[in-house]
């Protein structure tokens, strides 16, 4: 292999330490290129003319535990690895892409575009990996907009899936302290969020409901309580004065 590292370019007489960032690179995770070497024995003289292809060090270890059928051989390998969370993603192997702040830019947009929208998400409390600084950026970003809808639940370890064996797992009493802080935090959010609309004037299509009430959504997706006179199915100009007990306009 000392020969294949030199017709890949990289000094074979110099200790590790000093080799260039490109040689270095390509000691870890080179290409694996074939080569045409002259081979010289180690015990003599003889020489020969060989085909070998070059194997990074990434390449090697993957190699090797590819083969691995057994502790034993597991434990061979196993000096070679280091497991822990992902330095990048911090464990939830979320792409670059996923992981990019764009949120609060969406967010920021959509609200300046339609200040009386109506924002709904789902917030899941605790995936792999989530620190308690990662649990306060969940709760302050619910804070920060007029969310009239949040569906939040908490992370749950189920067997068989990816998300079992990823690392950094929650105990579960902290993951519903830390879900019941974020619903706590969505029904302020909600109560702010619908006060904006006191006073205002909506389209809402009433129904009737199981309890014989006569409600129905508005086209901001709100539940509003109307009238028993307003017609079934038909849309209505509703102006909300009060917030009632379970979060309907009335």
């Amino acid at each position: 292999m000392t020969d294949v590292c030199r017709a890949m370019g990289v000094r074979t007489d110099v200790p590790f330490r000093d080799l260039s960032p490109r040689e270095k690179a390509i000691v870890y995770d080179g290409p694996a290129e074939k080569k045409h070497i002259l081979y010289r024995s180690k015990k003599g003289d003889d020489f020969a003319e060989l085909d070998f292809t070059y194997y990074s060090a990434v390449r090697t270890v993957e190699n090797a535990l590819s083969k691995v059928k057994d502790e034993k051989g597991m434990k061979r390998v196993e000096r070679f690895l280091k497991t822990g969370p992902c330095p990048d993603c911090a464990g939830t192997r979320l792409s670059e892409a996923a992981r990019a702040a764009r949120i609060r830019a969406t967010l920021d947009a959509l609200c300046g575009a339609l200040p009386f929208c109506g924002l709904g998400a789902d917030w899941i409390a605790d995936l792999p990996g989530e620190t308690e600084a990662d649990a306060e950026a969940t709760r302050r970003l619910l804070a920060d907009y007029p969310f009239t809808g949040a569906h939040v639940f908490p992370y749950s370890k189920r067997p068989g899936t990816p998300a079992a064996a990823f690392p950094g797992q929650v105990p579960s009493e902290r993951i519903a302290a830390r879900a019941a802080a974020l619903r706590a935090v969505a029904a302020e959010t909600r109560r702010l969020a619908l006060r904006r609309f006191l006073g205002r004037e909506l389209c809402v299509i009433p129904e009737r409901t199981r309890t014989g009430r006569c409600e129905g959504w508005s086209a901001e997706y709100l539940r509003c309580r109307l009238p028993e006179s307003a017609p079934r199915g038909v849309p209505t100009a509703f102006v909300p004065t009060a917030i009632l007990s379970d979060g309907t306009l009335g």
